[in-house]
């Protein structure tokens, strides 16, 4: 008895180290997004080798860290795409990448749309006059077939969005989307042969639309689960449970609220979901 308890005080503080490795290397990448990171600098901050800092930081994150270097890096982008004036050049300079090309690819990767496309959203006056419940009130077909559905557990006032991926992060475009009022069920299609991440957050009701763009870290709540390879029959649950944003999730870049608001309510160039 006395070894097992050794044991589990021992896992324990190992698990504490390569927590506070990770957050030491995160806090680093926060302050180097205008430069390259190489994998051997990060692993020499957490004190690790590269290889098993590696599989360290993918475990607590679900992110490789060059791809969460990247995306702190189009997070501060988007940014500065909504809150300046400067040219997407400049601002692509600035947080440290030297080819347009390079930087335009990423950012459509992992936002769904280009930067000029964001800055044009952002400019649209349906996001600064719809709030994110008009958009739930507009949710909750259930779709016939193959789906996956479950039940989200969420505060009561929210507006709560879940994505349908092809990553364990919301990175793109979604393959479906949909949004509810407070918690309860969900049902997504799913299409076949796939490996699927369900991902969630959830807004306050009287937000704007256009708050998703540049989200408060502290204002988002967040929710990620994974699902099975795609079956052309039947229904997959995976229930999800809301939470607030940590310091290891990789930054919301995608605006889930937009995916989900469909062709209807969104303006004509806004995001759109994915075909199944």
């Amino acid at each position: 008895m006395t070894v097992a308890v050794r044991h589990s005080g021992a896992r324990a503080r190992s698990e504490v180290e390569r927590c506070a490795a990770v957050d030491r290397v995160i806090a680093e990448m926060h302050e180097r997004l205008d430069r390259p990171f190489a994998l051997d600098e990060m692993a020499r901050i957490a004190y690790l080798s590269p290889f098993y800092f590696n599989r360290v930081f993918r475990q607590q994150t679900g992110v490789p860290p060059r791809r969460f270097h990247t995306a702190l890096r189009v997070e501060a982008a988007k940014r500065l795409l909504v809150t300046t004036r400067r040219s997407v050049t400049e601002i692509c300079l600035e947080v440290g990448y030297q080819s347009l090309g390079t930087f335009t690819t990423h950012f459509r990767e992992l936002v769904g749309v280009s930067p000029r496309e964001l800055r044009r959203l952002a400019a649209d006056p349906w996001l600064a006059d719809t709030e994110m419940g008009e958009l739930c009130a507009e949710a909750g077909v259930d779709p016939a077939g193959p789906a996956i559905e479950g039940i989200v557990d969420a505060p009561e006032d929210s507006a709560v969005f879940i994505g349908l991926f092809a990553h364990p992060y919301p990175e793109g475009l979604p393959m479906a989307c949909s949004a509810r009022s407070g918690p309860g069920g969900y049902a997504l299609p799913m299409p076949r042969s796939a490996r699927l991440y369900v991902a969630a957050a959830a807004f306050a009701p009287t937000d704007k639309v256009g708050a998703c763009l540049t989200p408060a870290a502290s204002s988002v709540l967040v929710a990620s689960g994974g699902a099975p390879v795609g079956s052309p029959i039947g229904r997959v649950r995976r229930d999800l449970r809301l939470r607030p944003q940590r310091s290891t999730d990789p930054p919301l870049l995608l605006a889930l609220p937009l995916a989900a608001a469909g062709p209807t309510a969104a303006p004509a160039d806004c995001v759109q979901p994915a075909p199944v």
